[in-house]
């Protein structure tokens, strides 16, 4: 995967190779993006509202964090960490 940030026009492009296409996230996913370490999705969201709200955004004006991360994970950009229930 190639990620290229285009911060002056406020997106970031990403390229699935293994799906060859190219995609446009905006800041809200680009953020989420950037967060990913393999922690647990309750962990991602929380990180994610909390930098939102420093960054002067609001937490009540947050996007709906599980809608971009299924969004992310159905084009090839994240994939998907089995939960300890999920887990053999």
């Amino acid at each position: 995967m190639r990620v290229r940030p285009v911060p002056e026009l406020g997106y970031c492009l990403v390229f699935t190779p293994d799906r060859p296409k190219l995609y446009t996230l905006n800041v809200a996913a680009w953020l989420l993006l950037e967060l990913c370490d393999g922690q647990d999705r309750d962990v991602l969201e929380s990180e994610f509202r909390q930098v939102y709200e420093e960054q002067g955004a609001g937490a009540g004006n947050a996007p709906n964090v599980r809608f971009i991360i299924e969004d992310l994970e159905d084009k090839g950009i994240l994939l998907r960490q089995p939960t300890e229930k999920e887990a053999p």
